[in-house]
């Protein structure tokens, strides 16, 4: 197998960027991670872009979410728990809410609660690994737009925040 350099692949990656330009193709340039080198990659669209906080006590489980939802265009504000959450939703006032549900100090359904109270009208997607029917339907009765199971797909992530952000621009326009 032939090993490229940094060189030769910064080198391809040029002739990339040259054709996307003749082609009038969007690029963005990222640095590869493992190579330590400049990459042209296609930027993906996104028709709606929303404002996004994820309220997660798992450290690993946010960067998930949160890298999955910048590539996608959205801007990402994360709270490590529930209280913290609430308090970054009154201040924020997101667009949409990624939540789990089993977090230290208020839970998801507390969160769920408080936002009903509080008058909030982000759209709310719970993001949990306990694949209970009891507790789908509890999260949805407590005003969960969507319930979505650890670790989210990608495209079924991308795919409800646009139908859930879609339909609230809807209704305010």
């Amino acid at each position: 197998m032939v090993q490229n350099s940094p060189y030769d692949l910064l080198h391809m990656d040029c002739h990339l960027v040259e054709l996307k330009v003749a082609l009038a193709l969007p690029i963005r340039l990222t640095r590869g991670k493992a190579r330590g080198y400049w990459s042209a990659a296609p930027k993906k669209r996104n028709p709606v872009m929303a404002e996004i906080v994820i309220i997660e006590d798992s450290r690993f489980m946010r960067g998930i979410l949160r890298e999955m939802l910048e590539q996608h265009g959205h801007s990402v504000q994360e709270a490590t728990n529930g209280r913290l959450g609430l308090e970054l939703v009154e201040e924020v006032r997101p667009d949409c809410i990624t939540l789990d549900i089993a977090m230290p100090e208020v839970d998801g359904l507390e969160v769920l609660r408080a936002i009903q109270e509080r008058g909030i009208e982000a759209k709310t997607i719970v993001v949990s690994a306990d694949v209970q029917q009891s507790t789908r339907e509890s999260c949805l009765r407590f005003g969960a737009d969507a319930f979505l199971n650890k670790p989210p797909r990608e495209e079924e992530l991308i795919e409800t925040i646009e139908r859930l952000v879609g339909e609230r621009s809807e209704v305010v326009s």
